[in-house]
């Protein structure tokens, strides 16, 4: 991916997205109001918000997918208004409750709720936007909407905080519904992936879920730590803005570090992968919680936050490529994904919010809680690893190397030039996606000639990950009938993707396609 197609100046979606996460980060997210009295936020208020916004969230996120599943239509008519409505009739009970402190507790809980419904259907919208643009406008508007979003956050506090909350219902929610409304309006709406029904193609959805759930396991898991670092942090009130200024602060590190990451190309990302390179730093963070304190709180928050950001982005971006290989619409994909993982993360939130009340085998309770949290990512660093089946599998493969280094090693070799285009899609934003998934380390490893060609031509002709994929089986001789069983996608989706690979290679024909695998040279 070229980097200054990815570092150019951010686009209107990327401004109008980091309007949207600007303000769920002035209460959404965090339960915390930064810009309303701090007489409104006493602990009834806020539980009530938490526990009605944060059911709330993630039903709407699963009876979107449901919703998407079998009606796409109903879902594209009503989303953005149910939205929209959610978020006006949310923000006016906040204020409502700061003029009737007799009404406060009932006006935050329904604010909640509305507030949860109306931001469950923008984060589907977005997300809808994203996987329909091409795959590298979508990353970047998404990277650069994530770090600017802290930048306008920021920016928040220097409007008097008594017209601050009028502004969110007055001037920010309209920004940023127009700003998705008119680059919705720049993005071809007749791509399959927004037209095709789920329904109609029920193994092609199952299996893309199957192709998600360790990066759900592995974001759910910093979820629910994320979660409880917040919990911890805001358990006074008015330390509520200096969480969030940390949170929205490891937001803006997670979004440049990704920059950078993209900017020096040949890393390879993917969300397992970054999983097992966090891992190490999640699991120290958290066994200093009981060792430093309420003293430790707000930078955990931060720094947990950061580490959530940065997978929750890298999540994003799987789930549009999914979307985009097999041509389904992002909102069945993200919706169960996302639903899942923010889950996981208001569980943490409960767990660290009932900290201070819970006694486990007689321990203290901040000590009881990064030992559970330590414990699940640890296991979701286990199945990150492919549980039992993947140590049982490389056992087997350091034995077979050992036995028989000489003929086992051609016979895998010549198993593997037939697997590498049959695996199913692991790479983010088309990095590493032919010839070879290699190690750790991400370098991409040949298992024969074609398969170099093809990552060559991918890196020179930015092809996506499912287009190189596609483009290896048919310069191994497969049909498309065939192409389309091994992908476990319609022969419709797989003849779409020929179409794109023949135009962005200037061919017109299979045989063109072959010589051009066989003979191109970069230089």
């Amino acid at each position: 991916m070229p980097a200054s197609r990815l570092t150019r100046r951010p686009s209107l979606a990327a401004l109008g997205y980091a309007l949207f996460l600007a303000v769920n980060a002035t209460g959404a997210w965090g339960g915390v109001f930064p810009f309303l009295p701090l007489e409104h936020q006493g602990d009834e208020g806020l539980r009530g918000f938490f526990l009605a916004q944060s059911p709330v969230f993630c039903l709407s996120l699963f009876v979107h997918t449901l919703l998407a599943y079998r009606s796409p239509a109903a879902f594209k008519q009503a989303s953005l208004v149910v939205a929209c409505a959610g978020y006006v009739l949310g923000w006016s009970c906040l204020i409502a409750g700061c003029y009737l402190p007799g009404l406060s507790l009932l006006f935050m809980t329904l604010g909640g709720a509305l507030i949860g419904l109306g931001a469950a259907g923008y984060s589907l919208r977005w997300q809808s936007l994203f996987a329909a643009q091409d795959a590298n406008e979508g990353i970047r508007n998404l990277i650069w909407g994530t770090a600017l979003s802290a930048v306008l956050y920021y920016a928040l506090y220097l409007i008097p905080s008594a017209i601050t909350c009028y502004l969110m219902v007055l001037v920010l929610l309209p920004l940023f519904t127009l700003s998705i409304v008119l680059a919705t309006r720049t993005t071809d709406r007749t791509q399959p992936l927004l037209v095709n029904s789920p329904q109609a193609h029920a193994t092609v959805c199952r299996h893309s879920l199957i192709d998600c759930w360790r990066s759900a396991a592995c974001v759910g898991a910093i979820g629910f730590g994320c979660g409880f670092a917040r919990a911890l942090a805001i358990s006074d009130p008015g330390a509520g803005a200096t969480v969030n200024a940390l949170s929205m602060l490891g937001a803006l590190m997670a979004a440049l570090v990704l920059l950078l990451l993209w900017r020096l190309r040949g890393i390879r990302l993917d969300v397992a992968l970054a999983y097992r390179y966090l891992f190490p730093f999640l699991i120290t963070a958290f066994l200093l919680v009981p060792v430093l304190g309420s003293a430790y709180a707000g930078l955990f928050a931060g720094l947990s936050n950061a580490f959530f950001s940065c997978s929750a982005i890298l999540m994003m971006i799987q789930c549009a490529q999914v979307s985009r290989d097999r041509e389904i619409p992002p909102v069945f994909v993200f919706g169960a994904i996302a639903g899942v993982v923010f889950l996981c993360n208001d569980l943490g939130f409960v767990g660290g919010s009932l900290a201070g009340v819970l006694h486990v085998i007689d321990m203290r309770p901040l000590a009881a809680m990064a030992l559970v949290t330590v414990y699940l990512l640890a296991l979701v660093y286990f199945l990150a690893q492919g549980g039992w089946r993947g140590s049982a599998s490389r056992a087997g493969q350091a034995g077979g190397h050992a036995g028989h280094a000489g003929h086992a090693g051609h016979v895998a070799a010549a198993d593997q030039s037939e697997k590498a285009s049959t695996r199913r899609p692991g790479g983010v934003g088309g990095v590493g996606g032919v010839g070879g998934v290699g190690g750790v380390d991400g370098e991409p490893r040949y298992f024969d000639r074609v398969s170099k060609q093809c990552v060559l031509l991918q890196k020179h002709y930015c092809l996506s990950a499912r287009e190189a994929e596609v483009m290896e089986l048919i310069a191994r001789g497969n049909s498309m009938p065939r192409i389309a069983e091994k992908l476990v996608v319609s022969e419709n989706t797989a003849r779409t993707h020929a179409k794109r690979i023949y135009a962005k290679l200037a061919i017109h024909k299979k045989q063109e396609l072959l010589d051009l695998v066989a003979l191109f040279e970069p230089q």
